[in-house]
């Protein structure tokens, strides 16, 4: 099988420059921070599966938390589950802050999500807050949000789950 980061005039063992993309040996937190391991049949040697494909040491991820669970929430109008996660720098300035809410009523259609919730809209969100994604303390937020993008999905149940990403209107 033909292997894409091989292409071109560089050798096979060559490591990847800094611009191009390397694969990742940690599937990031939002996709549930599985460590890539190799299959017993694989063909690479022990000693090699400590490293990733530039011959560097792994990333270890010790004890990730879990994704914070969504709460009871109100996006403009409507009752759904959500949740608002503020990262900050060790100064306590907040460097980001990103939000997801799901609507209560499971016979809503993600055309309907659209157009109730624009992206680039401005709405309101009340629901909880947590400081960061291992922080299980949540406080109640009642602010202004813009609303940055939509998700369908398919739940491994079936169930089909509908999102509205958002972050607050001012940082801070």
């Amino acid at each position: 099988m033909k292997d894409p980061r091989h292409e071109g005039n560089r050798s096979p063992s060559a490591a990847p420059t800094a611009t191009e993309d390397t694969a990742s040996d940690v599937i990031p937190v939002q996709y549930g921070s599985a460590v890539l391991a190799p299959t017993q049949d694989s063909p690479v040697e022990e000693a090699k599966a400590d490293t990733n494909l530039a011959g560097e040491p792994k990333q270890r991820h010790v004890d990730q938390p879990d994704p914070p669970a969504m709460e009871t929430a109100v996006l403009g109008r409507l009752e759904g589950l959500g949740i608002l996660v503020v990262l900050r720098d060790a100064d306590g300035n907040v460097v980001s802050a990103d939000g997801s809410w799901q609507p209560g009523d499971e016979s809503s259609q993600i055309d309907d999500l659209r157009q109730s919730f624009p992206e680039g809209s401005t709405t309101t969100y009340a629901g909880k807050a947590i400081e960061s994604p291992g922080d299980r303390h949540a406080t109640n937020v009642d602010l202004e949000v813009v609303v940055t993008g939509h998700g369908h999905y398919e739940a491994a149940d079936g169930r089909t789950l509908l999102l509205v990403r958002f972050e607050p209107r001012q940082l801070g």
